[in-house]
């Protein structure tokens, strides 16, 4: 930012105060619980809901279809853990990916995180977790796995539904993992992020928060690939996330977090209020002009 073009971003203190955006709607994505049921027609582009965990409770979800005619208990999720592989574990709510944990079995071994855990482990883990959901993890396409494989590495789509033209894609980042970041790849955690272009999915200007500043970089510091390339699935993404957005147009403002599959695509959580200081370097808001008509009148 500099001093002539600084009126093209939005201020972070102004930003906040818009808050809450979709208004009253914003309930029906600020929990991913909530979520999965008001975008049930779109189930084939979410990860599966298996269970909730709730106070050492075990709760059916709308995807787990075994035994019906019992409750849920600990041994049905590892029954399904070890048909699945690996198995999702988040807060209902909350952002940055706090929370997070991938639970996997091979070779009837189980790991939290990539680390080696005991069932018994397992089992007191669950006893702590309160709002929790166990879905399907969603791993990335095979080419994005090529630049680092430990992460989703979600891609970030920014969509406003404009009253007079419907909803607009206005801006969209991807976000690769790092082994700081752990399990996550959030920005904010150090994963790297780099602006998508809009008309055809290629990523460009890869960047990194280190020590709060963000620097520019080229390959991936772990795997040394180099980030460039176009998203697979592009079209059909766009295509389909502008299909959502006219179905909801009560949710005007959306940050769609998306692992793109090897098939197509599954959307994994929806920001109401999404951070902008890692899609503003890519897309300064206000010189879109739905940006601008939208975050005007605000």
């Amino acid at each position: 930012m500099t001093d002539t073009n600084y009126k093209s971003f939005i201020p972070d203190l102004v930003y906040l105060k818009m808050h809450p955006l979709n208004g009253v709607y914003s309930k029906w994505i600020d929990d991913k619980l909530t979520m999965r049921y008001v975008f049930s027609h779109y189930a084939e582009y979410m990860p599966k809901y298996y269970f909730e965990i709730q106070k050492n409770k075990i709760l059916r979800l709308i995807d787990y279809s075994h035994n019906f005619n019992s409750k849920p208990a600990f041994d049905d999720v590892l029954d399904l853990l070890k048909e699945e592989e690996c198995l999702a574990l988040k807060p209902w709510t909350g952002s940055g990916g706090r929370g997070f944990h991938k639970l996997s079995v091979k070779d009837d071994q189980f790991y939290l995180d990539n680390h080696k855990i005991t069932k018994d482990e397992i089992k007191s883990l669950f006893a702590k977790l309160d709002n929790y959901i166990v879905t399907e993890y969603v791993s990335s396409h095979a080419e994005i796995q090529k630049i680092y494989d430990v992460t989703p590495n979600t891609l970030r789509l920014m969509v406003i539904y404009d009253q007079s033209d419907g909803p607009q894609i206005t801006g969209a980042f991807m976000r690769f993992g790092v082994k700081s970041s752990g399990m996550v790849d959030n920005a904010g955690a150090g994963g790297i992020f780099c602006g998508v272009r809009l008309s055809d999915g290629a990523l460009f200007s890869p960047k990194q928060a280190v020590n709060g500043n963000v620097i520019n970089v080229e390959n991936h510091p772990d795997t040394g690939v180099t980030i460039k390339g176009y998203l697979p699935h592009w079209g059909i993404i766009t295509k389909k996330m502008i299909e959502i957005g006219y179905s909801m147009p009560q949710l005007v403002y959306t940050g769609y977090d998306i692992v793109i599959t090897n098939n197509s695509f599954k959307f994994i959580e929806i920001n109401s209020h999404q951070d902008l200081q890692y899609i503003q370097p890519f897309f300064p808001l206000m010189e879109n002009e739905y940006c601008r008509r939208f975050f005007t009148i605000r």
